[in-house]
């Protein structure tokens, strides 16, 4: 009945075909989720959520291919549909772009000279744009759906390592956690049945991305209930007799200490 409906919604000539018209809502609305959350939270925790190099690998991406999509009219993988997916999420990204800018450096200067954060901000921004035109050049219309999978599990690992750089909550929920594997999976398994697009890479750094973000879950779930909220509604005030920093995923007794109901790194008497 499946593959009935699958040959019935077949359209090459309009660039849609069922397995994507299936699949690629889930990764649409999955991540667009994901996005929401991470624009609230930016917002109203005057943070950001997404890990810069990450971020614009995304918006470049997104941006590129939303032009293609509609340049194109339709006639590209995912049709009109994947139109405006894209743009909605280059909107998106948009705006989480500006928390980054308005308070990406507190993390910064954890690391390196707040003079450099500009530097090192145009420079991720100009490798982004190189690594997506390369993709393209020479990949052609498959370039899209190869990409927004290979250019994920990095995404999947860096926010693997905001939580343990931030040993915190901050600017992260469930939603943005499971909206993001949700959104992974969807983009993947569209990817994994196009006849064009199904190599080992793809389906293997889909599997990949799968498991850094269920990973990614299980951290940040663990790490909502050792700070005493609950992670389905983390804007809820934390119960502190529920509060256990010390059983936190992201605590090392050996480098970290808590102090005033945070972790934060030991500071070196050397």
């Amino acid at each position: 009945m499946l593959q009935s409906l699958m040959n019935f919604c077949h359209f090459p000539e309009f660039g849609l075909d069922a397995r994507v018209f299936i699949f690629a809502p889930v990764a649409g609305l999955g991540w667009l989720l994901a996005y929401i959350d991470l624009i609230r939270l930016g917002f109203k925790q005057k943070t950001y959520g997404m890990p810069i190099a990450a971020l614009a690998l995304n918006i470049v991406w997104e941006g590129l291919y939303a032009y293609m999509y509609w340049a194109h009219d339709g006639m590209f993988y995912g049709g009109y549909m994947m139109a405006c997916v894209n743009t909605a999420w280059f909107v998106a990204d948009c705006l989480i772009l500006y928390t980054h800018i308005k308070w990406g450096k507190k993390d910064f200067v954890k690391f390196a000279d707040e003079k450099l954060f500009w530097p090192w901000f145009a420079a991720l921004m100009i490798m982004a744009v190189i690594v997506e035109i390369t993709w393209l050049q020479a990949y052609g219309v498959r370039a899209n759906g190869c990409t927004a999978i290979v250019q994920n599990l990095p995404m999947s690992i860096l926010f693997i390592f905001l939580l343990f750089i931030r040993k915190s909550t901050e600017g992260q929920s469930m939603n943005i956690a499971l909206g993001k594997m949700f959104g992974t999976i969807g983009a993947w398994l569209a990817i994994a049945v196009y006849p064009s697009l199904q190599d080992p890479l793809n389906i293997w750094v889909g599997v990949a991305c799968t498991a850094f973000d269920m990973v990614y879950c299980v951290l940040l779930y663990k790490q909502f209930k050792a700070e005493g909220k609950n992670p389905w509604f983390p804007s809820r005030p934390a119960d502190p007799a529920k509060v256990n920093l010390e059983k936190s995923p992201v605590f090392n007794p050996k480098t970290d200490e808590i102090v005033d109901g945070k972790i934060v790194t030991k500071v070196s008497s050397n």
